[in-house]
């Protein structure tokens, strides 16, 4: 078979609307995709911005955590609060002692006043 110039231009000219075709395809096609992911990037950023947040709020948690007391310097404190509530009730009764007996030198001292103050009424 022989190729003349006619054939050869019409094989060429179909060949270039072929890649014509191609090239157009894959123009439109990368365009389709960069505006897909346009706003890809904005919500990356959001995102990352967001969890930077999430990571500095749970390090002051976990540092808040951490300054707090154990179970152990609980218990120590809840033994501690049990024996001064037990001295406490302790002190009370001694007071309530006291008060008795400064109950008893009033009216020792109000009969004396009474005895003494008596004589010189009549």
């Amino acid at each position: 078979m022989t190729l003349d110039l006619d054939t050869f231009i019409r094989i060429a000219t179909f060949v270039m609307s072929v890649g014509a075709m191609v090239a157009a395809w894959i123009a439109t096609r990368r365009k389709d995709v960069d505006v897909r992911f346009d706003g890809l990037a904005e919500k990356i950023e959001s995102q990352r911005a967001r969890i930077e947040a999430a990571e500095a709020r749970l390090s002051r948690v976990e540092q808040q955590v951490e300054s707090m007391p154990g179970r152990g310097e609980l218990h120590r404190l809840e033994l501690t609060l049990t024996q001064m509530a037990g001295n406490l009730s302790t002190i009370s009764e001694s007071m309530n002692g006291q008060r008795e007996i400064m109950k008893r030198l009033e009216n020792i001292v109000t009969r004396h006043e009474d005895h003494l103050l008596g004589d010189r009424r009549s």
